[in-house]
């Protein structure tokens, strides 16, 4: 019985670094390698998975190894802990107004609360 807990919670843990990269979110990062096809992105938090910015998504950016990187997340696979990226300005744009109206929403209910006591 113990076992099958002790497994069960290893696999959620494992999980829990998609719970970083939530699809629209923007990441920080550090280009680990340029390939023909676009941009490895390493994190520092996680050193088993990586970011991939085709060129397409690049927008014409030209990264450097070493050089670190803020890209929006456009989607996430799991089982190979690989994380899509893109460095697209209208997708970085939408996701700092998410967080300015996510930021928004929070300081207006507290506020609510406030005046509800």
């Amino acid at each position: 019985m113990i076992a099958k807990l002790q497994s069960s919670h290893s696999k959620g843990s494992e999980l829990e670094w998609v719970d970083n990269f939530n699809i629209g979110n923007v990441v920080e990062g550090k280009v680990h390698e340029t390939k023909d096809f676009g941009v490895v992105v390493s994190f520092r938090k996680y050193n088993d998975v990586f970011g991939f910015i085709t060129h397409y998504q690049l927008s014409g950016i030209t990264l450097e190894t070493g050089s670190t990187v803020r890209a929006a997340v456009l989607d996430v696979a799991r089982i190979e802990r690989l994380v899509d990226l893109s460095l697209k300005p209208i997708l970085l744009m939408y996701s700092k107004e998410r967080l300015l109206m996510s930021k928004r929403r929070r300081r207006l209910s507290h506020q609510s609360y406030l005046l509800l006591r």
